[in-house]
């Protein structure tokens, strides 16, 4: 029952559970309990044979076969001791489990040792039976671990590790967390153990001292090391009361030695004096000699204060040369889009006068005098049928609406039906006025031939473009939107106020228009057009 209980005060102390603790050692705890540490591996003892398996099939060469093998693995298992309950404490830093464990009867001198296991991929006899355990650390008490200096390692075979210098800082690996471990084929250092790193406690030292912890040579070396001159002000007096030096290294760490080392026996004759002057002997080092350490310590974390601003600092102007290589790519980005988009606008301007160059060209050979088709701009009824007889004309029935854009002197006109929305060349006597249908209708027509109106093509000629420098008289051809508006607007206007065969005064046809340029559908330049058109 009592190892299960040290097991537990173990886990206790590593959790910082006090109660527990407490109760765990009222109960029988051994409050030098130490920790168990179990390594099982596999171990490759021999390999039995599987035959002959073929690997690589050839018709030239022939199969290739290739003798295969089982490894016969046997597993090996080794338990040591590990850290003690204190040394535990004082790793987790817990000064009120340190009391406790010191009130309970923890040993403040007993030696401190623990192992790390071997962390391989595989593993053989030869390498289980030497280096399972492949280091040791050894602290001769828990004083040594307070100070947090100057903790010795060694490898399997006995000699100083390569460890050994980061423990002298207090930079340690100690075995993983719990009262009994086991460690089943570790292949890497984090499945064997983990860091942790020790500083000088004054606090720990001040309680190893209260309950008796003896002060050695060695930890006299590990105070004078230490970057806190408090510690080895504390051991001053107990290390006086030893005959040991305690005045702080100067340059290199030196080694304590005793004061009755370096005294002059009575009993001894003077020695005489050598033929030259020996140089003056260096006086012992004192308070003013702790003052400057003090300082030196200052300087140092002064120095590492500023050593962590200039990393910052670095990594400020990295996260800003970052930033500003972002903004120059959207920037270089920005400058590229904006030369695509000046490169398209110039494409445009020269289309643009392309067309205009075009649109006066054909104004320049329309000719000017009467064979200019004239401007209606009326919308129309059918009042008698008409069948097309060229791709370019359009079918009239009895009782449609036609939009009358241009009336040639042939007697054919050019407009949109808007019944049937085709657009075209279609006989000027086939439709008249609102005003003038009654009578009209279904009365036969003479058709005469295309002479004017003849151009050749499927659309009917451009109309007459006046020069862009009088953009009052430029004519406007409405949309078939428009067509619509104003077949509304004049049926609206027929059905207020015209009668018998009268026409829409000029003061009516020019306001629908404003009205309609109000509307967006026709331009503001057609405004004053009204009675010129009519």
């Amino acid at each position: 029952m009592m190892p299960e209980k040290n097991r537990l005060l173990i886990d206790a102390i590593e959790m910082g559970n006090t109660p527990l603790v407490k109760r765990l050692l009222a109960e029988g705890a051994d409050p030098n309990a130490r920790k168990k540490v179990t390594l099982v591996c596999d171990v490759r003892i021999g390999r039995r044979p599987l035959g002959k398996v073929k690997v690589k099939s050839s018709k030239l060469f022939g199969d290739v076969y290739e003798d295969r093998f089982e490894n016969i693995v046997e597993q090996k298992t080794d338990t040591i001791l590990g850290e003690t309950a204190l040394a535990v404490a004082i790793f987790s830093g817990r000064m009120d489990i340190i009391h406790i464990l010191l009130d309970a009867g923890a040993d403040p001198n007993m030696p401190v040792e623990w192992q790390n296991a071997n962390t391989v991929p595989a593993w053989s006899p030869a390498r289980w039976n030497d280096t399972r355990w492949v280091r040791t650390y050894t602290a001769e008490s828990p004083l040594l671990l307070a100070v947090g200096r100057c903790i010795k390692v060694t490898d399997f075979d006995g000699e100083s590790s390569a460890w050994a210098a980061l423990a002298e800082k207090g930079k340690l690996r100690v075995n993983k967390m719990g009262g009994e471990v086991r460690l089943l084929n570790p292949e890497a250092w984090t499945q064997a153990y983990r860091e942790c790193e020790l500083f000088p406690r004054i606090d720990i030292v001040e309680a190893l001292l209260r309950r008796g912890a003896k002060v050695t040579k060695d930890i006299c070396e590990a105070a004078r090391r230490a970057e806190d001159t408090r510690v080895l002000e504390l051991l001053q007096p107990r290390a006086l009361d030893l005959g040991l030096d305690t005045s702080p290294a100067r340059g290199s760490i030196g080694v304590a030695r005793r004061i009755q080392d370096v005294r002059s026996s009575p009993s001894m004759p003077p020695a005489p004096l050598p033929a030259h002057t020996a140089p003056p002997a260096e006086p012992t080092p004192g308070h003013g000699d702790m003052a400057l350490s003090r300082l030196l310590v200052d300087q140092m974390r002064q120095n590492e204060e500023l050593r962590k601003e200039i990393r910052n600092l670095h990594m400020l102007s990295a996260e800003r040369a970052a930033h500003t290589a972002a903004l120059e790519h959207r920037a270089n980005q920005l400058q590229e889009r904006n030369g695509d988009l000046e490169r398209e606008l110039g494409l445009t301007k020269r289309i643009l006068a392309e067309q205009i160059s075009r649109m006066h060209m054909q104004a320049a050979a329309t000719p000017q005098d009467g064979s200019r088709p004239r401007d209606v701009k009326r919308l129309m009824q059918v009042v008698s049928g008409y069948v097309p007889k060229e791709q370019d004309e359009i079918q009239l029935d009895l009782g449609q609406t036609v939009f009358v854009n241009w009336e040639y002197e042939d007697g054919w006109g050019a407009g949109l039906n808007t019944t049937t929305g085709e657009s075209g060349l279609f006989p000027m006597s086939c439709v008249a006025t609102p005003s003038t249908t009654i009578g009209n209708l279904g009365v036969p027509v003479v058709i005469g031939d295309r002479s004017v109106s003849n151009n050749g093509g499927l659309t009917p000629p451009p109309p007459y473009i006046p020069p862009l420098s009088s953009p009052s008289q430029q004519t406007f051809i409405p949309t078939n939107d428009l067509f619509a508006a104003v077949m509304a607007m004049q049926a609206a206007a027929e059905a207020k106020g015209t009668q018998g065969t009268e026409r829409m005064s000029p003061t009516r046809s020019h306001s629908g228009k404003e009205e309609l340029a109000r509307m967006g559908l026709l331009p503001m330049d057609v405004r004053g057009q009204g009675q010129g058109s009519e």
